[in-house]
C-alpha cells in the first residue's frame, strides 16, 4: 500500500463508524533484532475528537471501533483533509513518544529473559561438566586418552553454551545501533 503514495503522503480514509470530527491517526512501527529480522510489530493508534487527543489505541481496538474489514465503503464522497494536516505534527509526536517508551519496556522485558535464560544455561553447563567429571573420575586406564576425551567433552558443552549465546545475542536482542522509529500509514476520519 505505501507504494502508491508518495513520500511523505498517507491516505486518508472517512470510515462511517466515526463520529465527524473524530479522527485516528494510524502508525506503524517495526522493532529489529540485532540479526536483521524483526523482534514485534507495533500499532498504534492516535485518536483525537473535536481537534483534541483522546486516546491512544493499539490495532485490535482501532479495527474494533471502525470495524475496518474487506468489503466495507469508506470514502464516499470529497474528504477535506485541512483540519487534519493540522494534527499530524502532534500525532506524530505523540506516537513516537509511546513507540518508544514501548521499545524501553521490551528492552527492559528482553534483558530480564536474557538473564534468566543465561542462568539456566550455566546452571545446565555446571550439570553437564558434572557428569562429565564424573564419568571420567571412575575410568581407569590410559591416562591421556581419558583426559583428552574428557576435555573434548567438556569443550563441546562450553561450544555449544556460546553458540546459544550468540544466536539469542542476534535473534532476542534489539540492535543498538538502531533507532526504532514509527512511520504514519493512514489516517482515518468520521463522515461529515
Amino acid at each position: 500500500m505505501q507504494r502508491l503514495f508518495n513520500r511523505k503522503e498517507v491516505p486518508v480514509a472517512r470510515i462511517d463508524t466515526l463520529q465527524s470530527d473524530e479522527s485516528i491517526f494510524l502508525f506503524f512501527g517495526r522493532v529489529p533484532s540485532q540479526g536483521g529480522g524483526t523482534l514485534q510489530d507495533i500499532w498504534i493508534g492516535v485518536r483525537y475528537l473535536e481537534q483534541r487527543w483522546l486516546e491512544y489505541m493499539d490495532i485490535a481496538q482501532v479495527v474494533a471501533l471502525t470495524d475496518l474489514r474487506p468489503g466495507r465503503h469508506v470514502n464516499v464522497g470529497h474528504t477535506a483533509v485541512t483540519a487534519l494536516e493540522s494534527l499530524v505534527e502532534d500525532a506524530v509526536i505523540l506516537a513516537g513518544n509511546l513507540f518508544r517508551q514501548e521499545v524501553k519496556e521490551m528492552r527492559e522485558a528482553l534483558e530480564k529473559q536474557k538473564a534468566a535464560h543465561e542462568a539456566k544455561l550455566d546452571q545446565l553447563t555446571r550439570k553437564h561438566h558434572q557428569r562429565i567429571e564424573k564419568v571420567y573420575a571412575t575410568r581407569r586406564g590410559l591416562e591421556r586418552v581419558l583426559s583428552a576425551q574428557r576435555d573434548s567433552e567438556l569443550k563441546q558443552v562450553d561450544a555449544w553454551k556460546r553458540q546459544f549465546n550468540e544466536w539469542y545475542e542476534r535473534n532476542r536482542n534489539i540492535d543498538p545501533n538502531v533507532e526504532p522509529q514509527v512511520r504514519l500509514v493512514a489516517v482515518l476520519c468520521g463522515s461529515p
